[in-house]
């Protein structure tokens, strides 16, 4: 190798290419944080204040516990559409893989 000659020089001609580092791999986020960015905000703007604290259904049906959503799927469905209930749905699923 020439003096001064990076070890990483493409041979003359050929397109210089920088060695690449392998990717870091990207983990999904776990449901608790999927509940708490995503399902929470859904949540509070089409169940409070019933499912709040201090509202008349907390007692019963605490909407700030994954476990009451997750085992009152069919009920929540019906008052969801879209994408608040794509959302739902897909954080359901996610839960549901969980061990």
């Amino acid at each position: 190798m020439a003096a001064g000659a990076s070890p990483w020089a493409a041979p003359f001609g050929a397109p210089a290419v920088a060695p690449s580092a392998p990717a870091a791999p990207t983990q999904a986020p776990s449901p608790d944080a999927v509940f708490k960015s995503a399902i929470r905000p859904i949540l509070l703007s089409h169940c409070a204040p019933c499912h709040e604290p201090g509202g008349k259904m907390y007692a019963k049906l605490p909407f700030d516990e994954p476990s009451v959503l997750a085992s009152h799927v069919p009920g929540v469905k019906k008052r969801l559409k879209g994408d608040d209930l794509k959302a739902f749905e897909s954080w359901i699923a996610m839960s549901a893989g969980k061990s």
